[in-house]
């Protein structure tokens, strides 16, 4: 028998055992998490007094140089679509990102193109001077760093918008001619692998883009069908047939030409004729620079972007082995932000979550809470912790997932 001051001290001991324990596998808030991250995204547009948003989303409104990357803004806008109040304003952002399109690009002149490039995008700088902002076009490397991706993420925004109702449906149908440009813009650097260059002038083709490119195909043909099943008009049948066979092709081309010889792997890149594919350094967190070492996070994008199924067995080695070289606890231990970066990469916990790891997706979520959130930080961050719109849009597609399985 224990005495009483004995169960009591007990007692004590138990409940607050207890409370740890909440506190450890503490369940997140992944609604007010979605709506913080919405209302932030909402903000993180140029604008001034006297000057209002023209629909356009900054990188981030905490960085020291204000730019516009259509293709993090893509990702951020994606983000929107789980949330009924912000529809607008992604119809704001698909109807700046048309109008600032090339048309044609003449960067890319025929020939020795077989044809002119149109509906390709650049990167943007943007400048505050006397109560108004000025978007520039950004000349350069880098700028844009990939044609295919930035189309293939605009093409993915616009299905997942299309999938949020009638109102979406109507605005989608009006600018469907435009995204069977931006469709034929990925096409354009297509070769005879069925991989797409980065660039006319960049012929790389990374596993990172082609995953994307393929989820973008696959996501317009997934448009015209819908559009002709809604409107039974029979008119979009060469569209639909076009663009799967476009997104079939790509998806071999993925298979045959990306997936490593003897193992589970990708490549994280390959060149055309020659080929010379290079694979993953797993112990690299992301591509590093100063080696060329190709790393980890790459690795994850065909299961993003539905090359590979997360039941299949090369999505379940290719995680296990993600998580061997990442989820080992202390300085190397994604879900609590240590991954070598500052941005936290919220599409690592995206995949987790499609895989179904629940504990990590939460211990990344209380993680993000901790260190964006709570005590209003507004997602400023720190030193250690930078956030961009493309991580706000990964971050709310994140929550919505967990919040519905």
């Amino acid at each position: 028998m224990f005495s009483l001051l004995t169960r009591n001290i007990l007692f004590g001991a138990m409940a607050a055992w207890l409370f740890t324990v909440a506190v450890v596998a503490q369940t997140p808030n992944y609604q007010q998490n979605i709506d913080v991250t919405a209302a932030w995204l909402a903000s993180d547009r140029p604008s001034t007094s006297t000057t209002p948003t023209d629909g356009s989303i900054l990188v981030s409104p905490n960085a020291a140089a204000y730019e516009i990357e259509p293709y993090f803004a893509n990702l951020a806008a994606t983000g929107w679509t789980t949330d009924s109040a912000y529809y607008s304003d992604i119809q704001s952002w698909m109807n700046w990102y048309w109008k600032n399109v090339y048309w044609p690009d003449p960067n890319y002149p025929s020939p020795p193109y077989p044809q002119k490039l149109y509906g390709d995008i650049d990167d943007f700088s943007v400048t505050f001077s006397n109560g108004t902002y000025t978007e520039q076009k950004m000349t350069g490397s880098g700028h844009p760093d990939s044609t295919d991706s930035y189309a293939a993420t605009f093409l993915t925004l616009a299905w997942a918008y299309y999938q949020t109702g009638d109102a979406a449906q109507t605005y989608i149908n009006s600018i469907q001619e435009d995204l069977n440009y931006v469709g034929e813009v990925i096409v354009y650097t297509k070769q005879a692998n069925n991989l797409t260059w980065a660039l006319p002038n960049y012929q790389i083709q990374y596993l990172m883009d082609n995953s994307e490119a393929y989820a973008g195909l696959q996501a317009l043909a997934n448009i015209y069908t819908a559009l002709d099943t809604k409107y039974s008009t029979n008119e979009y049948s060469q569209q639909i047939t076009f663009f799967q066979a476009q997104a079939t092709e790509m998806l071999k081309g993925i298979q045959n030409s990306l997936c490593c010889t003897g193992s589970n792997d990708f490549y994280d890149y390959t060149t055309y004729n020659p080929a010379n594919p290079v694979g993953p350094t797993w112990n690299v967190w992301y591509h590093d620079s100063n080696t060329g070492n190709f790393g980890a996070v790459e690795q994850l994008y065909p299961i993003a972007n539905g090359v590979i199924s997360p039941s299949s067995n090369q999505a379940q080695e290719i995680y296990k082995t993600f998580n061997d070289n990442w989820a080992t606890g202390g300085s190397t231990n994604w879900p609590t932000l240590n991954n070598s970066d500052t941005y936290p990469w919220v599409i690592v916990a995206y995949v987790a979550a499609l895989m179904g790891d629940t504990k990590n997706v939460n211990t990344f979520i209380n993680s993000i809470e901790t260190n964006y959130i709570d005590n209003d930080n507004n997602f400023a961050g720190n030193a250690n912790h930078s956030w961009s719109c493309n991580e706000a849009g990964w971050f709310m597609r994140l929550n919505a997932y967990m919040l519905s399985h």
